[in-house]
This record gives C-alpha cells, structure tokens and sequence, in this order.
C-alpha cells in the first residue's frame, strides 16, 4: 500500500482542528512541561496556550483526583511507555471533567530528545452514566436481600393460607381477605398476598 504523505502545514491543521485536546509535552526535571497545546485543549480546560505552555499538566489536577492513575501515568512517562487512563480533572473556573487521557511517547532523532504526545478526550457523561448505573444495580441487589429476608404470604388454591414467619391460619374463599386483613392487624405482619 502506497503511504501517503502529509505536508508538515495540512497535519498542523489536522490537529489544530481536532475535537479532542491535544498536546506535546517534554521531560524538563522532574517536570514533563506543555510546549504545544491545541485549541480543543483550550476549550475543554479553559486555559488559554499563554496561561499554560512551559508547565507541567498538573494544574488540572484537583483534591479528588485518583493518584493512582496520576502515579501510572508518570511511570509510564519514566519508562517511555504508552499509557491511557480515565481521571478526574479541573478546568480553570473549578469545574470538574472525567479526562481520558492517552500519552505516547516519540523519540525525535533529529533533537535526539523524547516527546509526549497526550490525547485528552472528555468522558464525563459516560462515567456519569456508568456510576449511575452501578449505583442503581447496588440499590436493586440491597432491595432483593431484604426481600429474600422478609416473611412472604403465599394463598394456594386450598383453604389453607401459610404466613412465613407469622404462624399459619386457615381461610375460607370468599371470606378470605376480611381474616387476612384481621390477622395482619393482630399481629402487624407485612405480607405479600398472592390469590390464584
């Protein structure tokens, strides 16, 4: 397949028109600093090119960023190693964002130094919507505990009518829910009545 060869000015403005943040960054120190960020960065975060280029990316961290996914992140750095990750961030007004983060490292042979390249997509509503739905599978399995627990009313087809948990005591259709209501009444037993 033939390779087809983009002028260094069309992939400038492919990545300058790209909807998601983009940003190269290098070792300085302990430090891995921006040197270019595109205008999708600028919109997500709200920090302007001038605010930002020549720091570190930590600015965007905030006290309820995971550190475990910041230490992965700059082991993979450390090791020139290809990482992505899901982490919580701030923008400039406070706001928070869920960042999916991708860093790839090259190394550059004509400056013989390394880059990093960081693909910052947010996520927010995916991980909102996948919280959501963790909590509302939490909040089904703590409703079905209890129910499994609770005494259940079964009313076969016979006369008799067996209260779990509460004795038994016979009933005869159709007088049947005038004793039901009666017997609940007398012994405050919570029921699930079931009449075939």
């Amino acid at each position: 397949m033939k390779r087809f060869n983009l002028r260094n000015e069309i992939l400038l403005q492919l990545v300058e028109s790209a909807q998601d943040g983009i940003v190269v960054a290098e070792k300085e120190g302990e430090d891995t600093i921006l040197v270019y960020v595109n205008p999708a960065f600028e919109r997500l975060t709200g920090y302007s090119a001038d605010e930002i280029l020549y720091q570190d990316c930590r600015f965007l961290q905030g006290e309820e960023t995971n550190l475990s996914a910041v230490q992965a992140i700059r082991h993979a750095i450390n090791d020139e190693a290809p990482v992505r990750t899901i982490l919580k961030n701030y923008r400039k007004d406070g706001s928070l964002f869920w960042n999916e983060l991708s860093v790839t490292p090259f190394y550059d042979e004509v400056d013989q130094i390394t880059y990093y390249i960081g693909i910052q997509k947010d996520v927010t509503t995916q991980v909102e919507l996948s919280l959501e739905l963790e909590a509302a599978r939490e909040t089904i399995e703590r409703l079905n505990h209890k129910l499994s627990g609770a005494n259940h009313c079964v009313h076969t087809r016979n006369s008799q009518l067996t209260l779990g948990g509460c004795n038994s005591v016979s009933a005869s259709l159709p007088s049947t829910q005038v004793r039901i209501d009666a017997y609940l009444a007398k012994h405050s037993c919570h029921c699930v009545v079931a009449v075939a």
